[in-house]
């Protein structure tokens, strides 16, 4: 492992993460694919390092996690399976409506990064709150502290 904040590797590299570091530790990298893990910091250097274009292929875990607010135009009622509780849901996670309409489904982070709080959902759309996409395939598992409703949802809560 290379120190790069502070400090001498052994090779007489220090210093935020560079090129240099890359190509000292692993020179191979090009070929490889590449997990991350680590604060802003890092991932920046890194994809200052790699280039954009290399760096959309990296594989991330986040620290903590950019979660966009619902739009306004998302929400729909929300039928709970499980529990037999149909709810509207405007503006709110799935979670927020799920608590909103006195269930207490589990979850941790709220955040997106434990994956305590998925659930699947059986019809309707959702929207990723930290990527803006939708989707609406049916039996698809969706961590309900990131996801809000697009129009009618049938969750497995």
């Amino acid at each position: 492992m290379i120190p790069t904040a502070e400090g001498t590797s052994t090779r007489g590299l220090s210093g935020h993460l560079t090129a240099a570091h890359l190509e000292d530790a692993a020179p191979w990298h090009s070929d490889a694919t590449i997990f991350l893990c680590g604060p802003e910091g890092l991932a920046g250097g890194l994809e200052e390092s790699l280039g954009a274009t290399r760096f959309a292929e990296v594989q991330r875990e986040r620290f903590a996690a950019t979660v966009a607010d619902v739009p306004d135009t998302d929400g729909g009622a929300v039928t709970h399976i499980t529990s037999g509780v149909t709810a509207d849901n405007p503006g709110k996670t799935l979670l927020e409506g799920a608590e909103d309409a006195g269930l207490s489904p589990q979850h941790g982070c709220r955040m997106g990064i434990c994956h305590t709080c998925t659930a699947v959902r059986v019809s309707g759309a959702t929207r990723d709150l930290r990527t803006g996409e939708v989707d609406s395939e049916p039996g698809c598992l969706v961590q309900i502290c990131v996801s809000a409703p697009v129009g009618d949802v049938e969750i497995e809560l």
